[in-house]
């Protein structure tokens, strides 16, 4: 529901010890929706996580939601341990 994504992950990766994992369980959908305005489709995703300095995704499962029907999925990445690169 946020615009600056990128800044959000920052926000978290800030939280997270390194190597730790971060999951998210979103929406499979690219186009805005009035109660999505910012969706998060996998691809998506992966973009935002390299460009908040987190480790690539892999995506964990994808079900359809129980309610509307539409694809949803979990998917994890990490922080980066600093002194591993």
């Amino acid at each position: 529901f946020l615009p600056h994504q990128v800044n959000v992950l920052q926000r978290v990766a800030s939280y997270l010890k390194p190597m730790r994992p971060l999951i998210l369980v979103e929406y499979e959908q690219a186009s805005p929706l009035p109660w999505v305005p910012f969706p998060v489709p996998f691809a998506r995703f992966q973009q935002l996580t390299s460009m908040a300095g987190l480790a690539a995704p892999h995506m964990i499962g994808s079900r359809a939601s129980p309610s509307s029907g539409k694809v949803l999925y979990a998917a994890a990445t990490a922080s980066i341990d600093a002194h591993a690169i």
